[in-house]
């Protein structure tokens, strides 16, 4: 089973980092309050943004434990390639954005500042594709398990339906299948084949019964 990999990108072609951010360049800021309230405006959506993506990364990076947790030595797990994206000094998003607030704030002129809100947005789509792409891939192992216990509960409610929830080996079945399932870590490749083994040994049963209340008078 692969563990995690720290330095494996989930998105290898990603778009190089500026420098530095945008800062104050050149004279004042304008006088329009029009174009102020803008550049403010623009800044709340960038605040609350980066709150979003910080709950996003936050559980694509819980993602892992998580997996590991529920599921014994989960297959293909994956984490950032860049950790520090919130908060690596200068060109993370959180210090970057900070940078571009104080730009505005102490004189910054708006085009500046402007510019580098386009790029900081640019980042943040980037890095919320990333944190939605670990997040999905490390749901998988967790998916399998759920779909599992889905086949398993509708078989024996089809045991039920028949009555032949009772019989021994499909009840020895059952019971183990469901304990491995609903166990945790859960080990998904014994699990699957207590499922499968379960899934055949009702058809079985079935066919059984067809064929011998078929040849009943």
């Amino acid at each position: 089973m692969s563990d995690v990999n720290p330095a494996r990108p989930v998105n290898p072609a990603a778009p190089p980092r500026p420098a530095r951010p945008a800062g104050p360049a050149g004279p004042g800021r304008d006088d329009g309050t029009g174009t102020e309230r803008a550049v403010d405006s623009a800044l709340a959506v960038a605040r609350r943004r980066l709150a979003e993506l910080v709950t996003l990364v936050t559980g694509a990076e819980d993602s892992v434990e998580r997996a590991r947790g529920l599921i014994a030595e989960p297959a293909g797990l994956v984490t950032f390639a860049d950790p520090d994206v919130l908060d690596q000094s200068g060109v993370g998003l959180r210090p970057w954005l900070a940078d571009l607030a104080a730009a505005a704030l102490t004189g910054g002129r708006e085009a500046d500042v402007v510019g580098g809100l386009t790029r900081w947005h640019t980042l943040a789509d980037e890095t919320e594709r990333v944190a939605k792409a670990v997040a999905r891939t490390n749901a998988m192992p967790l998916d399998q398990r759920r779909e599992l216990r889905g086949r398993l509960e509708a078989a024996h409610a089809k045991a039920v339906r028949l009555g032949l929830a009772e019989d021994e080996e499909l009840s020895a079945l059952h019971a183990r299948a469901f304990g491995t399932l609903y166990r945790a870590p859960s080990d998904l490749v014994v699990a699957e084949r207590l499922t499968m083994a379960y899934l055949h040994a009702l058809t079985d049963h079935e066919d059984a019964t067809g064929r011998t209340r078929g040849e009943l008078p």
